[in-house]
Order: C-alpha cells, then sequence, then structure tokens
C-alpha cells in the first residue's frame, strides 16, 4: 500500500493485541553503484548527490508547516572517455518498515515504498565526454509528511535514489541511493499550568511544565502544593517525589496483497502496542515547607535518557504513531501537629500517593528556528561574485552593450558658475513677513 504514507487511510487493525517486541534497526540501502554479475564490464560512470541546501526540519505542527525546502546537484561522473545514457532520473523516496510484519520473511509485509517525487534530467539517448556532469534539482517536501522516525516497533525514513541506464546492453545500470533525515521541530512557547485536587483531602497540586521537550534533555518540573494543613490538630508532609517519562508507540501491520487473505481481505492489518520508560528520577529531599501558609513548594529536574533513544512524537496516515505521557507521583503521610520545641509530629498512619499524569510533546531542536519562507535573500556582499558590477568597474571600461561612462577628475566646465571658480553657486532663501513672500538671493 505505498499510498498510505502520503494520502491514504489507516488500515484497519484486527482485535488481536501482541506482546512487546524488539527487533533489530531496519537496513538502509547502499550508497555505492551496483555491482554487476560476474563477466561484466567495469563501470564506466558513477552517480553522486551534492546537497546545498539547510537541514530539512519542518517547522510547527504538520497542519500548520510550509514544509522544508530539499536543493542539490545530482552529478554524473564519465570515468572513461564517453558514454551514451538513455535516461538518468533521481527520486525522493519514503519506506515504512514494521518489526512486526505479517510474515517475517516477507519483504512487501516488511516494507512499503512510497515515491514521493521524480526528477528526469533525460529520457532519449545522450553522449557524455569524460568529467563531472552536473544537474540541479530541488523540490518543497510538503509540511505534512511525518519525520523520520525510528521507534520500538516501526520506522519511516527518506533517500534520494538516482538511476542511470546506459545506452550498451552490457553494462549494467548505475544505482545510488543517499539518506535523508527529515525533522519536525514545534517552537517553544509559553509554559503549560496544570492544577490538580486530591479529594476528599484538602490537598491541591500546581504543576508548571515546558510546552516542548527534546530528546536527551533535561527540563524543570515546576511544583507547588497547597492546603497540607488539614485540620488544626493534623497536617500533610511531604516524604517523597517520583516522576518517568513513558514512551507509547503503536503501528498497524498491513498484509502485501499475497498474505492479505490471512486477515481477512484487502485493507486490513494487526495493531501493536508498547510502552517503555526513557527518563525516570526521585527526589526525596530538597523541597521548601511553609507550615504556617500550608504549603509546600520544589523544582524538581527531570529528563529523557540519552542512552534510551527516544523517539520524537510522530503521528501518520501510515499507521504508527509515538506519543509521550509525564507521570508523577508524591507520597505523602499525615501527622499530629508537632509539641512546641519538636521539629515532627507523630504520624496517624494515614498515608496517600498522589499521582499526576500529563501529556509530554518531544520534538527535535528548533536551531536558528527560521523556516525557509521566512528566511531573509542574501545580500549583494554576500554573493559577490554573482551580484551586479560596481560603479568603480564599469566607468570609463566600455562594456558591451552599455554606453561608455566619462570621469571626472575635477567638476566639468558646464557646473561653472562663469567666475572661475568650480564650485557652483548657492541659493538662499528668505521669507518678509510685510510682503508675505519669499526673496531668492544669489550667494557662494
Amino acid at each position: 500500500m505505498p499510498s498510505l504514507l502520503l494520502h491514504g487511510s489507516r488500515p484497519t487493525s484486527s482485535s488481536s493485541k501482541k506482546t512487546q517486541h524488539t527487533g533489530s534497526e531496519p537496513s538502509s540501502r547502499s550508497g555505492t553503484p551496483s555491482k554487476g554479475s560476474k563477466g561484466a564490464s567495469a563501470p564506466e560512470a558513477a552517480l553522486n548527490v551534492t546537497i546545498e541546501s539547510p537541514p530539512l526540519v519542518s517547522y510547527g505542527l504538520p497542519k500548520d508547516s510550509t514544509g522544508a525546502l530539499l536543493s542539490g546537484q545530482f552529478k554524473l561522473v564519465v570515468l572513461g572517455t564517453s558514454i551514451s545514457v538513455d535516461t538518468l532520473r533521481l527520486s525522493l523516496v519514503a519506506e515504512v518498515t514494521t518489526r512486526r510484519p505479517v510474515v517475517s520473511n516477507c519483504a512487501a509485509c516488511t516494507t512499503r515504498t512510497t515515491v514521493i517525487h521524480t526528477w528526469t534530467f533525460f529520457e532519449a539517448p545522450v553522449t557524455l565526454r569524460n568529467g563531472t556532469h552536473s544537474y540541479p534539482f530541488s523540490y518543497l517536501i510538503p509540511g505534512h509528511l511525518p519525520a523520520s522516525t525510528t521507534s520500538a516497533l516501526a520506522g519511516i525514513s527518506y533517500c534520494l535514489v538516482g538511476s542511470c541506464t546506459p545506452s550498451n546492453k552490457h553494462q549494467q545500470p548505475l544505482e545510488f541511493t543517499r539518506p535523508l533525515h527529515l525533522a519536525r521541530a514545534i517552537l517553544p512557547g509559553p509554559d503549560k499550568q496544570y492544577i490538580r485536587v486530591f479529594p476528599p483531602t484538602s490537598l491541591t497540586a500546581s504543576i508548571t511544565l515546558p510546552n516542548v521537550v527534546h530528546p536527551g534533555s533535561d527540563f524543570i518540573l515546576e511544583v507547588t502544593f497547597t492546603g497540607t494543613n488539614s485540620s488544626p490538630t493534623t497536617r500533610w508532609r511531604l516524604r517523597k517525589m517520583t516522576w518517568r517519562v513513558d514512551e507509547y508507540a503503536k503501528v498497524i501491520s498491513p498484509a502485501c496483497k499475497e498474505h492479505e487473505a490471512k486477515l481477512g481481505g484487502a485493507g486490513k492489518g494487526i495493531l501493536y502496542e508498547e510502552t517503555r520508560t526513557v527518563g525516570a528520577g526521585e527526589m526525596k529531599t530538597g523541597w521548601k515547607t511553609d507550615t504556617s501558609e500550608g504549603k509546600v513548594e520544589a523544582e524538581v529536574h527531570c529528563g529523557t535518557h540519552i542512552l534510551a533513544h527516544p523517539a520524537c512524537a510522530v503521528e501518520s496516515a501510515a499507521g504508527i504513531a509515538v506519543s509521550h505521557k509525564f507521570i508523577f507521583e508524591a507520597v505523602v503521610v499525615e501527622e499530629n501537629r508537632p509539641s512546641p520545641g519538636q521539629p515532627h509530629g507523630a504520624a496517624t498512619g494515614a498515608a496517600r500517593v498522589l499521582r499526576l499524569q500529563f501529556p509530554l510533546v518531544l520534538t527535535d531542536r528548533p536551531g536558528l528556528g527560521v523556516s525557509w519562507d521566512l528566511e531573509c535573500p542574501p545580500l549583494y556582499e554576500d554573493v559577490a561574485d554573482g551580484g551586479p558590477p560596481k560603479f568603480e568597474d564599469v566607468a570609463g571600461k566600455g562594456v558591451p552593450g552599455l554606453p561608455e561612462v566619462p570621469r571626472y577628475s575635477s567638476p566639468p566646465a558646464a557646473m561653472d558658475n562663469g567666475e572661475g571658480s568650480s564650485r557652483p553657486s548657492l541659493q538662499r532663501r528668505q521669507f518678509h513677513a510685510a510682503d508675505q513672500r519669499w526673496v531668492i538671493e544669489e550667494g557662494q
């Protein structure tokens, strides 16, 4: 189902859910020209790609993003004296790989390929001489496409696939693959604030979290508990705080045309889900307690571990989804108010675990945070070699197609005021209030 990545609907999942499974990384294509069989002549040409555009980053949510601009040079290097080529093409390809296919040894069930765009540089036979032949290409990657992802259940990758078909049938076609990484960055915004109450107690929790976090980075959680003074004789005391970041991965694995009968027909798939922890920690001391106002304040340093390889949030029409949740727990015990001179009171035996859960957006770093459509065009100083000629370089040199510009070491005679001075005459304007008129006076 190659159209699922772009515009198709998700496959219908079956009722069965599989247990947790961690497979191997999806294999990538080779970037070298394909090798021919024994006895075939050595290749007389090679393919290569030079990317000229900045890293591919789609800024904002999929519904608001303007996409990423891809541009570069597709190069055909002729190693021999000359070569005759029938076709030369370059394609932008997206691959969706599932680690739990319907049939494990079926390549069609494991990998689905979508050709997003194809550049055809020539289709008629062309003879090229020795040297490097460059062909520019550019494409605006749509902003709704999912970012490159490698989760525990599936992966999404992009690559450039080039092909060259020589006219000589004894020569093997040339192929070239260049992996691309498409990232999605959501720009930081105001922090999110949450308020939770815990009946039947009088406790209230106020939580402040950043709106986005990045893989392998730290962030600060601000938490405030109020209402710890439950009664005139008892109060709640904070003992411990724990937190963790859970990653939820989901994929719908469809079957290929050959094995779709195993699922009851076309358009159906098997739903797989997995939950894993990509960051965790606890805090037993370090908060501030105000017993007079019944308030506890703390700053907790949280984050995701880089060795856990957390995946960024993604949701694709191909049936792949990755999301994250932040789970926070606080253990409080009830104790009697201490007598004067005693730091702590006797515990009453009552205790509670306050559990909070919030959605967390995990995204790539935005870098400069400027999309392609908001970038300022380059100045002439930045492209001096390709900019317009300067006046000093053109004046008096007779550039073809332009009239010769004369040079003057001093002002010409037409600018003289007639008294031998090269300085032009000056005019002063004075206003006569009595006559209500302006008078122009000549002067030096």
